[in-house]
């Protein structure tokens, strides 16, 4: 069984080690596109392949507290990407979702939530 669930992990870390290295307009749609962004994600694609690999060796030892130890170091490593790449988003303390014709953004300032609805360029707050 946890052959089987580590060779899933394994390959969700290779799809996402392919889109960090191969696929980096995907990311730079939320942060700038520059030469020590493109180094991060090329960084984080590796340690995924790599995180990826151990996975199928810990899989194949079937042991559980060398599995516990694994799932805790790809824990610390998803968190340490998702911090560090919150922190390059250009867009800091904005959401957005993009629809056709249609643009809704949720802003948060001051802990106040404001939506604003932008279609043909007309902004409404609701």
């Amino acid at each position: 069984m946890i052959l089987l669930l580590f060779t899933i992990v394994a390959l969700v870390l290779f799809g996402t080690s392919y889109l960090l290295y191969a696929k980096q307009a995907i990311f730079f749609t939320l942060i700038p596109t520059t030469e020590a962004n493109k180094v991060f994600l090329k960084t984080y694609s590796l340690i995924h392949f790599l995180l990826g690999v151990v996975a199928l060796v810990v899989g194949f030892v079937d042991r559980e507290l060398i599995a516990l130890f694994y799932l805790a170091l790809l824990l610390l490593s998803s968190a340490s990407f998702s911090i560090l790449l919150a922190q390059k988003n250009e867009k800091k303390g904005r959401l957005g979702f993009l629809f056709p014709e249609k643009s809704i953004t949720i802003k948060v300032e001051d802990n106040r939530w404001e939506c604003f609805l932008c279609y043909n360029n007309i902004n409404e707050s609701w």
